[in-house]
């Protein structure tokens, strides 16, 4: 790559060795070796900028599957990640983080080639969720490492296959990513979620957001990704009953093929907001001529 503007940056597994000849600017940036050796190169000076940086070349306990250096030995090259930036199995040679706000954690099993600035070696685990416990997102037991993520730490639901996460108690982290771009997810909240930063939602994905969210930093909703609430409503839920409410204090982005769908979300037929009713409504008006206020009224909005 030459010069290199991106949305978002994914090497798979079926990529082989890259190099970077100059300066690389992507929204994310995402490496999976995917039991595979991999070498990324960064030529000396170059500067690789993005959100959020995951790398992730874990084989084994003690086998790293990723290099990642200045294609000069005893250059640098410069690390700008905005919200995290997050590598597992690597060695890691050359990297000037020093202008980072995010500091990068390179984890365990890893190697320090030197000339590295600003950089942590951590011999603990990232917070990817495995859900091998339960749904608990709170439960230690659900993610790598056996600890939850707590404000400040960066978050990653990047596989859901044994059990999506629901946040059933109010949490905190400091970042928080769902989806791979590759593998469906799902991922809902029943109690307030804050996010200190950047709120990634990546496709595949389904969101059902129910009860608050905020984020301090940017929200990104990509491509593949759809985001609601539970419904039909029965009726006997308050004006506070599920609903999309999203704090974004950062900015906000929604990419083409990105949904917000709330539709037949709102009170199922005869129900409205005391539990009685006389038709149905959904995110509008009543389709019958019976004046009730309604999911989505003045009086009741939905934002």
């Amino acid at each position: 790559a030459h010069g290199a503007r991106f949305c978002a940056l994914e090497l798979d597994a079926t990529c082989g060795d890259v190099a970077f000849a100059s300066d690389v600017k992507a929204e994310r940036i995402r490496s999976r070796t995917g039991g595979m050796t991999r070498t990324v190169e960064v030529a000396a000076g170059a500067t690789i900028e993005t959100d959020g940086l995951l790398m992730d070349g874990w084989i084994d306990e003690e086998t790293k599957g990723l290099t990642l250096k200045s294609a000069t030995d005893g250059a640098v090259w410069k690390l700008k990640a905005k919200y995290f930036a997050t590598v597992r199995g690597a060695s890691v040679r050359g990297c000037d983080a020093s202008e980072s706000a995010a500091k990068p954690i390179v984890y365990a099993p890893y190697e320090d080639l030197n000339f590295n600035v600003n950089v942590t070696f951590d011999d603990g685990v990232p917070f990817f969720w495995t859900g091998k416990s339960s749904q608990d997102f709170a439960a230690g037991g659900n993610w790598l490492g056996g600890t939850a993520p707590g404000a400040g730490d960066a978050a990653f639901v990047l596989d859901t296959s044994v059990r999506s996460p629901i946040v059933s108690t109010a949490a905190t982290v400091g970042s928080l990513t769902v989806g791979d771009g590759v593998t469906a997810v799902a991922f809902r909240n029943t109690a307030a979620l804050e996010v200190g930063g950047a709120l990634h939602f990546i496709g595949p994905a389904t969101l059902t957001l129910d009860k608050p969210v905020t984020a301090g930093g940017d929200l990104r909703v990509g491509a593949g990704v759809t985001v609601t609430h539970s419904g039909p409503l029965s009726g006997t839920q308050s004006a506070t009953s599920p609903r999309v409410d999203l704090t974004v204090n950062g900015d906000g982005w929604v990419h083409a093929g990105a949904a917000f769908d709330v539709v037949e979300k709102g009170y199922a037929a005869n129900r409205h907001i005391d539990g009685q009713g006389y038709a149905g409504w959904h995110g509008g008006d009543s389709g019958a001529g019976h004046e009730e206020d309604c999911y989505g009224s003045v009086r009741y909005p939905t934002t």
